[in-house]
């Protein structure tokens, strides 16, 4: 099996680079963690409404009057319906699991890594403010998060629909607001199954990364690497951006060591998207989201150029 061993990669990183790397993987870890839990906890609700409702039927040996069979056929939409916009919202996107995994295989998985990147960050961050989110705040984020897309995406949107932009972002408002209600109400489940994979607030040299990564799926290893290029591009360019706000010249050594560490990553990427593109497009023509170095084009072409 190809394999993109990102542990490896990044324990032989410089420090200024490993920090933002694993930071992004931690916070990526816990949203696909949260997403692969989310999706076990519907199937087990709709799991017990099914027997629920066979039991029924069979013990009344009678057919589900008018008013039930429209229940049951309105819950049926808004399941179709709550499918799809999960499956484009980023924070369930779930870094490429393949369909052979349950949602609890895939949580389980990716526990493993984000214990490895978690007890990293934080022994490598001086400060709360280098430090990944913790899974109660990445909740609170999730919960909390208000911004709409931006009017470029909205109008996209609206065009498909068929529908005025302000019409487009009423149905994104209410979205968001449904989206928050189910957050409130499954956070304590969340946190429970989270915390019940291991104690990963005590977790050490016992979670070995490259273990981790390699058990996971070519194609969630080249998803996990392009978050780990995102974090690393917002290592770059929050370095300047905080010596500006502090009106210093301090810290800016980092620059080019992230910038080094970014350039001898991108052909790694760039190949192993190449090795493992008929994965890329079975998951692509199974109509799944999935990342792309070529994603990053704007972003790589606005580095300074290797000396």
């Amino acid at each position: 099996m190809n394999q993109l061993n990102i542990a490896n990669l990044v324990n032989n990183m410089a420090d200024e680079a490993r920090l933002p790397a694993l930071r992004k993987i931690v916070n990526s870890s816990i949203a696909a963690i949260f997403g692969a839990i989310r999706q076990h906890l519907r199937d087990e609700q709709r799991k017990e409404r099914s027997e629920s409702e066979a039991h029924i039927a069979y013990g009344t040996n009678e057919l589900v009057n008018e008013l039930d069979r429209a229940s049951i056929d309105q819950r049926s939409e808004t399941d179709e319906f709550v499918r799809g916009q999960e499956a484009a919202d980023k924070f369930t996107d779930e870094l490429g699991y393949t369909v052979g995994d349950t949602p609890y295989q895939r949580a389980e998985k990716m526990h493993a890594v984000f214990c490895w990147a978690n007890s990293e960050c934080r022994t490598l961050a001086t400060s709360i403010y280098e430090e990944p989110l913790t899974p109660a705040g990445m909740l609170k984020f999730m919960i909390e998060r208000t911004a709409l897309p931006s009017d470029h995406t909205l109008k996209a949107w609206a065009d498909a629909a068929g529908c005025t932009l302000d019409d487009i972002k009423k149905m994104k408002v209410q979205l968001m607001t449904e989206e928050r209600e189910a957050l409130l109400r499954d956070s304590p489940s969340i946190i429970s199954m989270f915390d019940g994979f291991g104690d990963w607030k005590n977790a050490g040299e016992e979670f070995d990364g490259e273990d981790a990564i390699t058990n996971l799926a070519p194609l969630q290893q080249h998803q996990l690497g392009l978050k780990m290029l995102s974090g690393l591009l917002e290592g770059y360019n929050s370095v300047l951006k905080n010596a500006m706000r502090r009106n210093t010249t301090e810290g800016l050594s980092a620059r080019p060591i992230i910038l080094a560490e970014i350039n001898s990553f991108v052909p790694l990427i760039k190949q192993y998207e190449k090795d493992i593109s008929d994965d890329i497009a079975a998951a692509m023509e199974g109509g799944r989201r999935v990342a792309s170095i070529e994603d990053f084009k704007s972003q790589l072409r606005s580095l300074p150029k290797a000396a």
